[in-house]
């Protein structure tokens, strides 16, 4: 019989027509996944760059704090003057207000 004569010939075309179909379902596999990842690239990308501009908004804006910081540290410094010198001339003010009372305290008023 043929097929029994030629057995090792049967077999090395029957194992190449495997590796075909393997490489072939591996091209095409690999074909799909190519594709679909330009997709998702292609949708993943937009929203990337946004995110991106976002991270450099944030950066940006967390480089002022301490220039935002300082300038309120000095506001409130400022301020602080300002209460001080302020409960000096309340003081004197409620001195001066006891002054001024001290003759009707005198007179009987």
């Amino acid at each position: 019989m043929w097929l029994a004569d030629n057995i090792i010939m049967v077999s090395a075309i029957f194992l190449g027509l495997c590796v075909i179909v393997g490489l072939v379902a591996v091209g095409v596999t690999g074909a799909r996944l190519y594709f679909q990842f330009r997709r998702t690239n292609a949708q993943v990308s937009e929203p990337m760059e946004r995110l991106t501009l976002s991270l450099e908004t944030t950066e940006r804006l967390q480089a002022q704090i301490p220039l935002k910081q300082e300038a309120l540290d000095a506001s409130l410094a400022e301020l602080q003057v300002q209460a001080r010198a302020l409960g000096v001339i309340a003081s004197y003010a409620g001195w001066a207000v006891a002054i001024l009372r001290s003759p009707l305290r005198y007179l009987g008023r």
